[in-house]
């Protein structure tokens, strides 16, 4: 399966022939089932010199424009690359014939081996899962909400499965008073590739009992035996005292991911506006009405900023910060006046320290949002 970040530029290469003297690449994007057009693009470049007959083109942009344009939740696309090459007869060939399954994440220019194009940590669209050098699965400590904050929901996880010569299926231990009850969910063998997006839990029935999910993996055939890609451990918080947020983010791998402020939280307002001084006289020297002033306003409106903590974490959480610092999505969940709303928010923190339990002892991060929409509608 071949896939790539498409806020990170991802380049196609045309080399046709030694004549060749200019070239075309068509680009066809679908929905990831392949079954919906939602663009095509054709881009042509002529050769640079005769000594520079190859022409590379970054088709990032024209996935990133379609992907975050037309975001409904679905964080990913499937894209047909077609190469062209025309010769110094002017006669244009076919090269080849390219899929690309796309999504919505960025790749580290100093820490991944070939820009991070070649590695989606096993096309599981969440945090970092396995160590590259030591292919070790590390099992992922998750923290959420008990049934008071039930609307929050439980945290879910975006894959992609390639179902050619491997099956998967998914592995619950529900604790439910005290008992460990193990569950499967295999998921179906399409003979492609399969985007899922799974709670990490079986239902609500154990909300408050927390559990352990996996995602497993067995060759489609000559063995029977399952060996877990992704692991994770779900514990279930009580906060008494706060009232906790959520916050959902498009994270580097291109996935939605939760995460959770369980302590102290505060609201504000900002209001902008614009004034003017208008003319009070009805007649001359007689004022039209001192009540109303010299002074009018016009074009108030205001938007919602919204502080959250995050509790004393563990240093591993510092990806995460920095994941929301660089995410371009961000969607909230908090109550207001004994009410649960999602907005979507910007980030005004442009700056943060890392912190380490080295030099702060105790690790609690504080960011600041503010609600993407005017309070007053202005939508014309």
């Amino acid at each position: 399966m071949n896939t790539f970040n498409c806020r990170s530029p991802f380049i196609v290469e045309v080399n046709g022939a030694a004549n060749q003297i200019a070239s075309r690449v068509a680009i066809n994007i679908y929905d990831v089932t392949g079954t919906t057009t939602l663009a095509s693009y054709t881009l042509k470049k002529t050769m640079f010199s005769p000594t520079q007959r190859i022409n590379y083109y970054n088709i990032s942009p024209y996935c990133y424009d379609v992907l975050f344009g037309n975001y409904q939740g679905d964080n990913c696309i499937k894209v047909e690359v077609l190469k062209f090459y025309t010769d110094s007869s002017n006669v244009e060939h076919s090269i080849s014939d390219n899929y690309y399954y796309v999504t919505l994440g960025f790749s580290l220019y100093a820490r991944e081996p070939n820009g991070g194009t070649e590695y989606l940590h096993n096309h599981i669209l969440y945090r970092p899962n396995q160590n590259y050098y030591t292919n070790v699965i590390k099992t992922e400590k998750i923290n959420y909400f008990r049934n008071d904050y039930a609307a929050y929901g439980v945290p879910q996880i975006e894959f992609l499965l390639e179902t050619i010569t491997y099956k998967y299926r998914l592995r619950y231990y529900t604790y439910s008073l005290g008992e460990l009850i193990e569950q499967f969910e295999n998921l179906p063998v399409t003979g492609g590739v399969n985007y899922y997006g799974k709670p990490m839990n079986n239902g609500y029935s154990a909300f408050n009992d927390g559990n352990s999910f996996e995602i497993q993996i067995s060759p489609i055939a000559g063995t029977t035996s399952w060996t877990a890609i992704f692991k994770a451990e779900l514990t279930p918080i009580c906060e008494t005292k706060y009232k906790p947020l959520k916050l959902q983010y498009l994270n580097r791998y291109g996935g939605m991911q939760d995460f959770y402020f369980f302590k102290n939280n505060n609201q504000s307002i900002e209001v902008k506006s614009s004034n003017y001084n208008t003319n009070t006289f009805f007649t001359y020297p007689i004022y039209q009405n001192t009540l109303v002033g010299q002074t009018r306003v016009y074009n108030k409106n205001g938007k919602h900023t919204i502080k959250g903590n995050t509790g004393w974490i563990s240093e591993d959480y510092n990806e995460f910060i920095e994941d929301i610092m660089l995410s371009e999505w961000l969607l909230l969940f908090y109550e207001d006046k004994g009410t649960i709303w999602n907005a979507a928010v910007t980030l005004k923190d442009s700056s943060m320290q890392f912190k380490t339990h080295l030099n702060e002892k105790v690790i609690n991060y504080e960011l600041t949002f503010e609600v993407a929409n005017s309070i007053i509608n202005n939508v014309v």
